[in-house]
């Protein structure tokens, strides 16, 4: 089985691997004011406080690290305004942030360098993901509708080895991707195309596989079948896909065809205050044990 949780916006969810129903478990309302992304801590790789999970709060240009129960262990700044994190095999904790740079930083959250993304900039980096074959990190330049990805040549040096996107309505083309994550077992990465209204599916170096997701999609009985605001992109262990579309109030569960599996969210508007309820829900990550996390930004 599958549980969740998260901060004053943090939503947990019961999910059985097999079938990706949602059901919600718990809320963690201390801490991050209004959370942007979520990283869980890899066994082993221990947050400064020993916590499980972090949490971008961008407006209060801090990073929240949580425990397995959802208490705040330790809450450290970064002037620069986080915006994504992720987190590699060794600890170390890889942040974009508004100052257009993604930083890499200890445990305790002291910098110890920045990724160089020459010979492109960075434009508005959000999202983070890491390969957990290759270790490379992706990162999603929204702002330049691009995917960048990044190799550790040397201890501590990352490079960018290759890039894909321009800005477009195309198969293939980007319009202000929000968010992107990795499917190691079928080689696949999923870019939440949050202005295109869909999801795309590309191969690791960027080829086109597919895409799934309409803006609007009238059937008798779904009206909650929109793609309004893709914000956040999680892929389990067994190949589910989930999706949190902020604006409808919802997430989504696929398989990895891009069919539609389960969604949580209110009848009639898809928005809802309190426990268990989604408010602009901006992202959705999953830890090892298979606990979902959900960002749920405006519902604390």
């Amino acid at each position: 089985m599958i549980s969740t949780g998260l901060t004053a916006a943090a939503i947990a969810v019961l999910i059985p691997a097999q079938t990706a129903n949602l059901t919600y478990v718990d809320t963690w309302t201390a801490g991050a004011a209004y959370p942007a992304r979520v990283a869980p801590i890899p066994s082993g790789g221990g947050g400064g406080g020993g916590g499980v999970l972090y949490v971008t709060d961008p407006p209060n240009e801090a990073v929240v690290e949580y425990d397995a129960t959802g208490a705040v262990v330790g809450t450290y700044v970064i002037p620069e305004g986080p915006v994504g994190i992720a987190v590699h095999d060794d600890g170390r904790v890889f942040v974009s942030r508004q100052d257009n740079q993604v930083g890499v930083y200890d445990a305790t959250f002291t910098l110890l360098a920045t990724v160089d993304p020459t010979p492109l900039a960075f434009e508005g980096p959000n999202d983070l993901a890491f390969d957990p074959g290759t270790g490379e990190l992706y990162v999603v330049n929204s702002e330049a509708h691009q995917i960048l990805v990044f190799s550790e040549t040397a201890p501590g040096a990352w490079t960018l080895v290759r890039s894909w996107g321009m800005e477009g309505t195309g198969m293939g083309q980007l319009a202000m991707p929000q968010a992107i994550a990795l499917d190691p077992l079928l080689g696949r990465v999923y870019v939440a195309d949050t202005d295109n209204f869909r999801v795309q599916a590309f191969d690791t170096n960027g080829v086109f596989q597919f895409s799934f997701g309409y803006r609007i999609l009238f059937t008798p009985d779904k009206e909650e079948a929109w793609f309004a605001r893709g914000e956040g992109i999680a892929v389990d262990a067994c190949g589910h896909v989930y999706l949190t579309d902020a604006l409808m109030g919802t997430l989504r569960a696929f398989d990895s065809t891009g069919t539609e599996l389960d969604s949580l969210h209110l009848p009639l508007v898809g928005f809802g205050a309190g426990p268990g309820a989604l408010r602009l829900p901006a992202d959705v990550a999953i830890d090892s044990g298979g606990n979902v996390y959900i960002a749920n930004t405006n519902n604390g």
